[in-house]
């Protein structure tokens, strides 16, 4: 059964970071610096995990995906509301006026879906 995942990452080293983050993108939608929103199958999210760590060093890096089952059970704040339909998601109260004004990643999540 194909889901969704959130893929995140902390590496060190600005080389790795950049084959990872390189990695990621061809896989998923770029949703905050170092986390990706990926669709596939846990079979296929298991071999992008596998990939990811050779790419790692994995003493020094950290990576980790959590399965949803979609979207909407992701919470954020800042984004404004008719842009919620589009993706699925659930608004949480902004909290600050930089949380108001920071809709990149929504952006990102939908041109990647589009492009699909």
């Amino acid at each position: 059964m194909s889901a969704w995942f959130l893929v995140a990452y902390d590496v060190i080293d600005p080389r790795r970071l950049r084959r990872i983050h390189r990695l990621l993108r061809g896989q998923g939608a770029w949703v905050q610096r170092s986390v990706f929103l990926v669709p596939g199958t846990s079979e296929q999210v298991q071999c992008l995990m596998d990939e990811l760590a050779h790419l790692a060093h994995l003493r020094e890096d950290d990576l980790r995906a959590w399965p949803i089952t979609e979207p909407s059970e992701i919470w954020y704040a800042g984004l404004p509301v008719e842009a919620l339909p589009l993706v699925g998601l659930v608004p949480l109260p902004a909290l600050t006026q930089r949380a108001r004004q920071d809709r990149g990643w929504v952006a990102r999540v939908l041109e990647w879906w589009h492009e699909r």
